[in-house]
């Protein structure tokens, strides 16, 4: 009867074969290299880290336009807010304004 046993890592894999009739092991290790940026002196970030940063503000902008048009339909629904596409962006430059120098103003 022949056995597999396996020891997976974070970077590498070893393996053992058995051979109970024969009576022999063989081992194998495999090793690949680490997901980081190496430096002389110490461990440098992940290799998938800026990647990583601009998926996450890729989904954030993604989630903020859809609160946005989301808030924009329920605001049209509700009849707060005009509903065709020119009456709007006039609406939008009003409004505008007033936000923003409300918002800068000192008390």
């Amino acid at each position: 009867m022949k056995l597999l046993g396996l020891d997976i890592g974070t970077n590498s894999v070893g393996s053992a074969w058995i051979d109970t009739e024969k009576k022999t092991i063989k081992l194998g290790v495999s090793v690949f290299p680490a997901g980081v940026e190496e430096s002389g002196d110490k461990r440098g970030d992940p290799k998938n880290q800026a990647r990583r940063r601009q998926r996450q503000q890729r989904r954030s902008i993604e989630r903020r336009a859809k609160l946005k048009r989301k808030l924009r339909q329920y605001l049209i629904h509700k009849n707060w807010i005009p509903n065709e596409k020119t009456r709007l962006q006039k609406w939008e430059n009003l409004t505008h304004g007033c936000f923003v120098e409300r918002r800068y103003m000192k008390n």
